[in-house]
């Protein structure tokens, strides 16, 4: 897990498809491309939320965050920091917590995952 990082870095095998980058519109590791067209369609959002690799991850990250930081509002505040980096506001942090109390911290971090924030860097 220590070397686990954005797809951005992750190696790519010619001629081995990954379904996460190919509901992203991964280009052609055979061509080169000096710029990628621009796509976005219900297919990413559906493979962010239900993938096994964003399920396991937001599980790691919720054990992390509870680690690091406790039970209730700190671990909360921990997956924003971990994820967005930054602190919630107070209606996050609100919303957050109902939800962490229902359904466990996990389910804080899988949404944050599936956020616009997180997908897409300023």
């Amino acid at each position: 897990p220590h070397t686990w990082r954005r797809m951005l870095y992750q190696e790519r095998m010619r001629r081995v498809d990954d379904q996460i980058f190919t509901a992203f519109d991964f280009p052609d590791c055979g061509q080169v491309r000096a710029k990628r067209p621009v796509s976005t369609t219900p297919l990413q959002a559906l493979n962010l939320m239900n993938s096994p690799f964003v399920v396991q991850q937001s599980a790691l990250i919720a054990e992390r965050a509870e680690s690091e930081a406790g039970q209730g509002a700190g671990a909360v505040k921990r997956c924003f920091e971990l994820l967005l980096g930054r602190a919630p506001q107070a209606a996050e942090l609100k919303a957050s917590l109902a939800v962490s109390h229902k359904r466990g911290l996990k389910f804080v971090a899988r949404a944050l995952i599936n956020s616009n924030e997180f997908a897409f860097v300023p």
